[in-house]
């Protein structure tokens, strides 16, 4: 392996980890070319990726609606019930083994759910002055979990030794909303916004891990996503929108800020008197970002901040959690005639790696490195 290695060394911020020499995918993928008797096939290991991967889920919803509208002067108010059914039917690949343990065959596996719910809402505006507009509002919505997370399946990693389980019984989780705000504008500032919001959540969604034995496959860390308990999501919002501002040379400018404070708190079944955050709710997020137009061309540049947050829930003190940082993008957009615009946008600009750790920041757990990221795209409107 001395051929088909590299010396790049990774270090953590606090310099307790390093990994390397590690291996050059580009050596290894041409030394396998060269000498294919180095990869020794495993039919066992093949034949059960492949069975893996094959599955299919068919999620079918129906739904009704209604809503109606009031105004009396300032004051004007919005109320709706929508119900709605849905019914996920998933097939996959289920390992049989016998009493000692050893995989006798692979045989389909079929799964099914369906749940119905109602879900009301009601937003009212109050027009206070011209330049002040309050509204208020409670509403009641659904997250339905992804069709992989539903099949009778089971994904494998036999070199990390590292499993992924879907969970056929795992259910939507549903969120009562509420929300008051104010938005105010000034002619020479621009226009202010603040929010407050609290959610109310009950089985929301979390990854969790644990060891299991498959048999005569030996042990491996699980993944499997699964309801919690219930869960709570406080905080506010605030936001500023400057008017255009001249640049020169019909060059306009318009800024904008956005910070959120959040506060949430979780429940799970299996750690009684525990309560942990939200997973994937930051604490503080801020974004800034402006906008240069001119004529049909516009470019828009965004920063934005998030802090660390809770990925997946291992044990107390094990945790997985992922740092958080600042992302810069931008977007550049210009329209030819009346029908056509053609977009060209960067993220990532920072290069930042997805850093992922167990119970604090000196224990990494995960890095990735997906680099910067640019797309190309056409609107045509006829």
């Amino acid at each position: 392996m001395t051929t088909v290695v590299r010396m790049a060394e990774f270090t953590t911020e606090d310099g307790i980890y390093r990994t390397g020499p590690i291996p050059s995918t580009d050596a290894v993928a041409q030394l396998l070319a060269a000498r294919p008797g180095f990869f020794q096939n495993d039919p066992l290991e093949t034949r059960i990726a492949q069975a893996a991967g094959d599955n299919a889920a068919t999620e079918t919803i129906l739904s009704g609606y209604g809503m109606a509208r009031v105004q009396a002067g300032r004051w004007s108010a919005l109320g709706g019930v929508r119900v709605e059914e849905t019914t996920v039917k998933g097939e996959g690949r289920q390992l049989i083994f016998d009493p000692a343990g050893v995989l006798q065959t692979i045989v389909p596996a079929g799964a099914s759910t369906s749940y119905a719910n109602v879900f009301p809402s009601l937003h009212v505006r109050c027009d206070v002055r011209p330049d002040l507009i309050v509204r208020a509002s409670a509403t009641r919505a659904l997250s339905r979990p992804g069709y992989t997370d539903l099949l009778p399946t089971r994904q494998f990693n036999f070199v990390d030794r590292r499993t992924q389980s879907g969970n056929p019984a795992l259910r939507p989780y549903l969120g009562t909303n509420y929300d008051l705000s104010a938005d105010f504008y000034r002619e020479k500032l621009g226009l202010f916004s603040a929010a407050v919001f609290y959610k109310d959540i009950t089985r929301f969604i979390v990854e969790t891990q644990f060891a299991t034995t498959l048999g005569s496959l030996g042990n491996f860390l699980e993944r499997r996503r699964v309801n919690g308990g219930a869960a709570h999501v406080g905080g506010a919002e605030f936001s500023w929108k400057g008017n255009a501002l001249p640049l020169g040379g019909e060059v306009r400018a318009t800024p904008a800020l956005a910070y959120t404070r959040l506060q949430s708190s979780a429940q799970l079944p299996d750690r009684p008197g525990e309560s942990v955050p939200l997973p994937s709710q930051a604490d503080h997020q801020l974004s800034a970002s402006t906008q240069f137009e001119r004529g049909k061309s516009a470019l828009e540049f965004v920063a934005r901040y998030r802090t660390d947050t809770l990925e997946s829930v291992v044990s107390p003190g094990r945790d997985l959690h992922r740092r958080g940082g600042w992302d810069l993008e931008f977007t550049l957009a210009q329209k030819i005639g009346k029908n056509v615009k053609l977009q060209f946008a960067a993220s990532n600009l920072t290069n930042r790696r997805t850093q992922d750790y167990t119970g604090t920041p000196q224990r990494l757990k995960e890095v990735e490195v997906s680099g910067r990221e640019f797309s190309l795209g056409v609107q045509w409107k006829r």
